[in-house]
């Protein structure tokens, strides 16, 4: 299902937008109806080149220590990079309390898009 965003509810991560297609499963929703939702509820994001929001780099992707994305870790450190494939921002974001050892476990760092980390990450 499409929803095109209207807005966005205060001191809550919660979005507003209008229905504009029929969803196929959930037959309690309609086609014009105003619905609100979470950014989990989210599978793609699509942002038009004459909007104030759009990227040119939003949907490539950056190296995030995993550090970042737990509760109560920030991004205190971030660098930017010369890419080596077409996806990839060259952008990498770092708690600062990592240790070489694992920033070398790949397992530690995730491949995330920029949009995403714009929307949902903070720099403390």
């Amino acid at each position: 299902m499409w929803v095109e965003v209207t807005g966005r509810k205060l001191f809550c991560k919660k979005y507003i937008g209008i229905l504009i297609n029929q969803p196929l499963y959930i037959n309690s929703l309609n086609a014009g109806e105003i619905i609100e939702f979470e950014p989990k509820n989210i599978a793609r994001v699509i942002i038009k080149k004459d909007d104030p929001h759009w990227l040119e780099i939003g949907e490539d992707k950056a190296l995030v220590s995993k550090k970042c994305l737990e509760k109560g870790w920030t991004i205190r450190w971030l660098y930017r990079e010369q890419s080596d494939r077409k996806e990839d921002s060259g952008w990498r974001l770092f708690e600062g309390t990592e240790s070489e050892e694992y920033n070398n476990d790949p397992s530690n760092v995730k491949i995330i898009d920029v949009y995403y980390l714009c929307e949902n990450c903070y720099c403390g």
